[in-house]
């Protein structure tokens, strides 16, 4: 059943977990708060990380996440009044873009009645944030281990320990993605991988295990 308005959480996450790169994510005690009220006319309203910058346009992101949701059916959004609390800062490596994209959609299915399922709703932020180690985590909660083959996003969750913690360092300076990953090799050694597939395992060990 369609709703006048809702309100929804995401949090932030960490990906390219040590040798779990573009692999391997985890969910944070922080979030982001997106909210949706049908209006008379479309307006943003954005609060906290961003709101000197972020665009309060149709290109913003949770939007664009929004009406990506209403074109996959065919369908042209209401007019929304959109509000975003950032509580994640922007291109620091939790996650933000991701928390947008998540907001957007899981905020949109609501309040047209749920119409998607968790996979469908992975799927559409795969394709719409590029980066499935963030997306799952943001999307589903806690430790997600994620595969893509071919246009098939797979995940499986990772129990944590009781009584495990994270400790989050915040860099200075910002560090957008594109940019941080045209510093990477295009290819590395053999050894270097076979070390970290030996190491990833174990990561997922240590962190089910403690």
């Amino acid at each position: 059943m369609p709703l006048r308005t809702v309100t929804v959480r995401v949090p932030a996450t960490t990906a390219n977990l040590g040798p779990a790169f573009d692999c391997m994510g985890l969910a944070l005690n922080m979030y982001a708060t997106v909210s949706l009220e049908r209006a008379s006319e479309f307006t943003i309203d954005i609060r906290g990380y961003g709101a000197e910058k972020l665009s309060r346009g149709p290109d913003n992101l949770v939007y664009r996440s929004v009406c990506s949701l209403y074109r996959r059916s065919g369908r042209t959004p209401p007019p929304l009044r959109v509000r975003c609390r950032n509580v994640i800062p922007l291109n620091r490596g939790l996650g933000s873009s991701a928390a947008a994209v998540v907001g957007g959609l899981v905020a949109a299915d609501a309040l047209e009645g749920k119409e998607l399922s968790d996979s469908e709703l992975l799927d559409l932020a795969v394709r719409l944030e590029g980066h499935p180690d963030n997306v799952a985590p943001a999307l589903l909660g806690g430790c997600q281990v994620v595969v893509v083959n071919g246009d098939e996003v797979m995940t499986s969750a990772v129990p944590i320990k009781r009584g495990l913690r994270g400790v989050i360092f915040v860099p200075q300076v910002e560090a957008p993605t594109k940019q941080a990953r045209d510093l990477l090799p295009a290819n590395v050694p053999r050894g270097d991988a076979v070390f970290n597939v030996g190491r990833a395992a174990m990561l997922v060990l240590a962190l089910s295990q403690g």
